[in-house]
């Protein structure tokens, strides 16, 4: 089947798109605001709804929230896990066969950051001047840690959660999933976000820095403080304003070979405050990136890892 190329000139934005794609044989879920598919403002406004995207030239609907609240959502694969923002009942659900399950709750507070493996929750709940990390259960919730830095969000990886303990001068501290016992990594790691990937546990606040999960040495990484990590590669994001105009280009490096590979550049009419570590989904072929622009839209992109060439979303019909 032959491809082609078409670049669609819109008033703000230009995107280039591919057509007649073969698909790819992705299994991405991501979350969208309801008839929004475009506003940060509508994000808080309408439920949420997940869907899916195979790769190919439509995404399809997996998943309505029920009502309009605004949630903290972790999406793992094909589970996904949400509670009230302002405290309630944690639901996880299949996004295959649709089950849910209500895994505990987290009353009288605000939830601030979920994180969820298998059946285990951890969840950072604050009231007043408390940020309490949890592991919540039907049973009973535990506490982890009686002031963490909330900044900090939280990272799994490999049968260990790691967080920053406000308690012992914010060092970075591993909570054993099997046994229950809690171990600092390193001392003053300070208030930064954290990204679990193979042994190391990467630090963003200024800079970005990885820790030997077992050993507690550091080592400088990179000038960008807003990355993510995925299977040896670091992911960052350039970009540039003039005005009312601009450009986003998303970016990879190996972290083992130094190599970088950069993807197709996004023009814009303006850069938003949506950040890229809060904005991304990784699958198996690619990523989606959400990009803000002009304060109030917001453009969904599908970047192959195989290809530089990005693919809009927000142009693609909803089979639904």
């Amino acid at each position: 089947m032959k491809k082609c190329c078409i670049a669609l000139f819109l008033p703000f934005i230009l995107i280039i798109a591919s057509c007649g794609e073969k698909k790819t044989g992705e299994n991405l879920y991501f979350v969208m605001p309801h008839n929004s598919a475009n506003t940060v403002d509508g994000w808080n406004k309408v439920p949420y709804e997940v869907y899916r995207y195979d790769g190919g030239n439509t995404y399809t609907l997996a998943y309505t929230f029920p009502d309009s609240d605004n949630y903290v959502i972790f999406l793992s694969g094909s589970k996904l896990y949400y509670a009230p923002g302002a405290g309630g009942s944690i639901t996880r659900v299949n996004l295959i066969n649709g089950e849910t399950q209500t895994l505990g709750e987290l009353l009288s507070g605000n939830i601030s950051v979920l994180v969820a493996d298998g059946d285990r929750v951890f969840a950072i709940w604050i009231k007043e001047n408390q940020h309490i990390l949890y592991e919540v259960s039907a049973q009973n919730n535990r506490v982890i840690c009686e002031d963490v830095v909330v900044q900090a969000e939280l990272a799994l990886g490999e049968g260990g959660l790691y967080y920053i303990d406000n308690t012992a001068e914010q060092a970075l501290v591993r909570y054993d999933l099997n046994n229950g016992q809690t171990r600092k990594v390193a001392d003053r790691v300070g208030i930064c976000k954290l990204e679990y990937d193979g042994g190391y546990v990467y630090s963003s606040g200024i800079d970005c820095y990885r820790w030997d999960v077992k050993t507690g040495e550091s080592s400088f990484v990179s000038t960008n403080n807003d990355i993510r990590v995925r299977d040896g590669w670091l992911y960052y994001v350039d970009s540039s304003v003039s005005g009312e105009t601009g450009w986003v280009k998303f970016n990879r490096q190996n972290l083992k070979s130094g190599k970088i590979e950069s993807f197709s550049t996004v023009y814009i009419p303006y850069l938003g405050d949506q950040t890229f570590r809060k904005t991304v989904e990784f699958g198996v072929k690619g990523f989606i990136a959400f990009i803000t622009y002009a304060k109030e839209d917001t453009e969904y992109m599908y970047f192959p890892y195989s290809t530089s060439q990005g693919i809009s979303l927000h142009f693609l019909p909803n089979s639904d």
